[in-house]
């Protein structure tokens, strides 16, 4: 199956708060994103909605949020499993 970009740009919307800053990012009228930056905390966290998924085109989908950044973290970095656990991961 091609790979297709939903989006390569796209509109942000930018919230400040005195405890949180947040960035809300609508892919699609089906993917809607929002990055959390605690002022606090020394990470950011990523929440993503995603759905109804169109079928109409019949085409199986697998979506995905590719990111890039210029931080410096020596090729580590860790994702949570819906607040299970964080997982070491290695680029």
């Amino acid at each position: 199956m091609p790979t297709s970009v939903v989006s390569g740009s796209v509109p942000l919307k930018i919230v400040r708060g005195p405890l949180v800053d947040e960035v809300h990012q609508q892919f699609a009228s089906w993917i809607y994103q929002v990055i959390r930056v605690y002022k606090d905390k020394d990470h950011a966290e990523v929440e993503y909605t995603i759905g109804p998924i169109p079928i109409d085109d019949s085409d199986g989908k697998e979506v995905i949020t590719r990111m890039m950044t210029n931080m410096v973290a020596d090729k580590v970095f860790y994702t949570d499993s819906n607040g299970r656990d964080f997982l070491k991961r290695f680029t």
